[in-house]
């Protein structure tokens, strides 16, 4: 992890003898090596005890009471917040702890492609035979105020501050003049490289205050649709040479043979804040590939190909609190030459406390493929 430039970590320590709802909390200020010690009831998530110590001097000081409230009000496809492990570090007073969803492993998916079906079947035939589960509790790092110190080569994924032009987001034909444009460009300034070729991929609008799917048109990019709460990756390497073979056909071999290819998304709020539902990125560094299982994504026109993550225990989380309109995440789905460790895995978790008259977060991502030479 990346040397943080606070000057306190607080840690969550197993109480030797705790009762059966309490976890100590003790909070180690490195500057003038104060400890903060704190006793939580989860079931209330009211502080009952609290207490500076100074060992320079032995003195007790007391601090102010705080309390700690649990709003349940996720809808149905997040999962609910569970309380914490015995032992997780909490490096901010933003970050979370929370399940994030997963493909659950079945023994079914060892001889059987995972997979699901957009198009009306008949009566008695699944359309699917995805099945997720709750991981447990995981902590979700914040990163406010470090973000210089995650970046796009070594991480993965990059928080960076963006301003682009602003336009009618539902006029597909503003999207392609102003919009895309400037995200190239902010693509290129970040990387600074020489890329040989930019290809647009696809692009997504969402809302997080739609309940569900339904049946959606897969081929209409301007529908808007609900954030994904399961951990995945948008493109398998399988996924990337179907979509080379469908619009590139008679170049694909040479491309292939040619350039180092990237698959990169540019993820950016639509709302001046988001604050009910963040978009959590995992250090690529973190995840294994053999913890991304491949799903098939079928309709009547093509199979597209995507990972779902199962739960892995090594993965690090982490997310940009009270994220504007004046930043972007830009995050790794592809990469040619680094396989096993060339994408990002990621998904949207919901706050656990958070406003009734939070205004729903709505974005916007985009996804570009780029060649390089080898």
């Amino acid at each position: 992890m990346p040397n943080s430039s606070r000057s306190w970590r607080p840690w969550i320590l197993c109480n030797p003898e705790p009762g059966p709802d309490t976890v100590e909390h003790c909070f180690r200020h490195l500057d003038c090596n104060l400890w903060v010690a704190f006793v939580f009831d989860f079931h209330s998530l009211t502080t009952n005890h609290h207490e500076i110590h100074h060992p320079s001097s032995g003195e007790i000081s007391q601090i102010t009471q705080c309390q700690f409230h649990s709003h349940h009000h996720h809808p149905p496809i997040y999962p609910s917040s569970p309380g914490p492990p015995a032992i997780q570090p909490l490096l901010s007073i933003m970050d979370e702890l929370t399940s994030l969803r997963y493909l659950k492993p079945l023994p079914l998916y060892t001889h059987s492609k995972p997979y699901y079906i957009f198009e009306t079947l008949p009566s008695g035939i699944k359309n699917t035979n995805l099945e997720y589960e709750d991981g447990p509790a995981q902590l979700i790092t914040d990163i406010r105020g470090q973000e210089s110190e995650f970046t796009l080569k070594e991480h993965g994924f990059e928080f960076i501050k963006w301003e682009p032009p602003e336009l009618d987001w539902g006029n597909e034909k503003e999207l392609y003049k102003i919009y895309f444009p400037a995200v190239r460009k902010c693509l290129e300034a970040l990387l600074g490289e020489e890329v040989k070729r930019w290809e647009l991929y696809e692009f997504r609008r969402r809302h997080a205050g739609l309940k569900s799917y339904g049946n959606p048109d897969v081929h209409n990019h301007m529908a808007i649709i609900p954030p994904v709460p399961i951990i995945h990756v948008d493109q398998s390497p399988a996924g990337i040479l179907n979509w080379l073979k469908r619009n590139l056909a008679d170049e694909v071999d040479e491309l292939v043979e040619k350039y180092r290819m990237r698959l990169f998304t540019v993820w950016r709020p639509l709302v001046d804040v988001v604050e009910d539902v963040s978009l959590a990125v995992c250090d690529a560094r973190t995840f294994s590939r053999e913890d991304l299982i491949e799903v098939d994504f079928i309709d009547n026109t093509m199979v597209r190909k995507n990972f779902m993550a199962k739960y892995s225990e090594s993965a690090k989380f982490y997310y940009l609190s009270k994220m504007t309109k004046d930043e972007c995440c830009v995050f790794k789905v592809f990469d040619s030459l680094d396989l096993e460790k060339g994408c990002v895995p990621h998904g949207a978790f919901r706050h656990a406390n958070y406003g009734k008259d939070v205004k729903p977060r709505e974005s916007i991502e985009v996804r570009f493929l780029i060649m390089t030479e080898k």
